[in-house]
């Protein structure tokens, strides 16, 4: 089992339903980006490196765009 798979192991049912709840409501912003950028900033707030929280989100259903994007402002 390698990193990935033992943080999804752990964080998984909740990621699925946040990113069902991003993927419901009314979009603000193009691909979401600002509610995975919320979800991104509580994983890494939890010591989860970034890059693994976005595979995280990405393998729990989230939009690989939107949350690229937000990975963008992360990186600035």
């Amino acid at each position: 089992m390698n990193i990935l798979d033992k943080y999804y192991s752990i964080t998984g049912g909740y990621l699925k339903k946040q990113v069902k709840r991003i993927e419901n409501k009314t979009a603000t912003t193009k691909n979401r980006y600002a509610d995975y950028l919320h979800l991104l900033s509580v994983l890494i707030g939890e010591r989860i490196p970034k890059n693994i929280a976005r595979d995280l989100i990405i393998r729990a259903g989230g939009n690989a765009e939107g949350i690229n994007a937000a990975m963008k402002i992360i990186n600035l």
